[in-house]
């Protein structure tokens, strides 16, 4: 949910906002009726200001800045007969002059049974094995975000979604409900610019990715599945989701548009404890129902998706992650025999290395991080450099940069080498 308000509002929820929430707990904290029910309601909250800069020119945006926005989050939750949690984000940003309002989680939880929870409402949803690599994990995700140098929280967007897990001794079961369909937020030109196939140039015209989703039905909806066990200290999982690919991926002709076409996919994970670090390995078939045959230029094919993954500390205070993760596409052959521009068309198969490096330094109130993902086939790379600092419990500092490489403009990194840029956020926690 969000709708537009003036931005003295925004100042004055800046400023007031833990004094308010300091005033609304003490007056909770007196209600007789709170005492008597053994409920009362935590608030928690923060105001951040954020500040972005292209480190070379965008041509397409013809803009210096990627990111000068204000933030103000107020959490709350509580107990009255069922568990309850409410985040909301006040946000004004300069780049896209406007004011919102998101309403990041607003949801319920309660257990039946000892070995049941149900949770119901806006919530973030998650799971799988990787290290910002999604394979079984088909929840929406906000990437304009995770390039701008918003906090890594933001990546996962959340969903209005009914969440039901079940313990068992034998396995474990973790169904989600998603009514509506929810897409990921791309980079559409609004804030970044991307390559675009159907201009032959980097653009920042959002028309041209701007997509038509799913109606809302009971038939669009999605379902997710995941049934897990741990064995031995060893955790096995396997999953089931069916719904829509998350990226505009096809071209429906008859609107003129991109949509997002019916998806299906199954998969199985491992993770587990393995000389003195922690090894992952994921796969995942993704059944692209409108194109089994892979003929269809205008539809994504069927593709295979695996990754091997393993995490130690090296030395003390430095971690290190690496991951081997893999897309293979079926069908590939007969994608180029029908396909107008061939030589647009992806590699059958795209390799990419992940590193993750981690020091943490000063009793562990400055982090020091970088996260590197390189194409080994397609030659393309996304550098991630991060600077975390912890100057009080309250006062915080982070600092990072995106920088882009490729040797083709189609590829995907490389499409995204205008939009290098620095960042830096400084929060204030109450």
């Amino acid at each position: 949910m969000m709708r537009r308000f003036k931005t003295t509002m925004l100042a004055f929820a800046l400023v007031t906002a833990p004094a308010m929430a300091e005033e609304w707990a003490d007056d909770w904290a007196d209600d007789p009726w709170a005492e008597e029910s053994q409920a009362a309601v935590n608030v928690h909250g923060f105001a951040e200001y954020a500040y972005g800069e292209f480190t070379g020119e965008n041509r397409a945006l013809q803009r210096e800045r990627s990111l000068n926005e204000a933030r103000a989050r107020l959490e709350l939750d509580g107990f009255q007969g069922v568990e309850w949690s409410l985040k909301v984000d006040a946000r004004h940003d300069e780049v896209l002059a406007e004011d919102r309002l998101d309403l990041r989680e607003a949801q319920i939880q309660w257990s039946p049974l000892d070995s049941t929870d149900i949770r119901f409402g806006r919530q973030v949803l998650t799971w799988g094995t990787g290290d910002l690599v999604f394979i079984n994990d088909l929840f929406p995700k906000d990437w304009e975000s995770f390039l701008a140098g918003r906090d890594d929280e933001y990546l996962k967007a959340p969903s209005d979604a009914l969440r039901v897990t079940h313990y068992a001794d034998s396995v474990n079961v973790d169904v989600a409900w998603m009514p509506a369909f929810e897409p990921d937020t791309l980079i559409d030109g609004e804030r970044f610019s991307y390559f675009a196939p159907a201009a032959g140039d980097f653009t920042a015209d959002p028309l041209l990715i701007r997509a038509e989703a799913p109606a809302p039905s009971v038939s669009n909806s999605e379902v997710a599945l995941r049934l897990f066990r741990n064995i031995n200290g060893v955790e096995y999982a396997v999953y089931g989701y069916n719904g829509f690919w998350k990226q505009p991926l096809a071209f429906d002709a008859r609107i003129n548009k991109p949509v997002y076409p019916p998806l299906t996919v199954a998969g199985a994970s491992v993770r587990g404890t393995l000389f003195g670090g922690v090894a992952n390995a994921e796969a995942g078939y993704y059944d692209s129902r409108d194109d089994r045959s892979g003929r269809d230029p205008l539809v994504p094919n069927s593709q295979w998706r695996a990754l091997l993954g393993y995490e130690a500390e090296l030395v003390s205070r430095l971690t290190t992650g690496i991951q081997y993760y893999m897309e293979r596409i079926s069908d590939h052959d007969r994608l180029l025999e029908n396909s107008p521009v061939p030589s647009l068309e992806p590699v059958q198969r795209r390799d990419v290395l992940t590193l993750r490096l981690r020091y943490r330094l000063f009793q562990d109130r400055l982090t020091l991080g970088s996260f590197v993902f390189y194409s080994t086939n397609v030659r393309d790379h996304h550098t991630r450099l991060t600077m975390d600092y912890r100057y009080s419990d309250q006062w915080s500092m982070s600092a990072g940069g995106n920088f882009f490489n490729g040797r083709e403009p189609q590829t995907f990194y490389g499409q995204f080498e205008q939009n290098e840029n620095l960042y830096l956020r400084v929060r204030f926690t109450f």
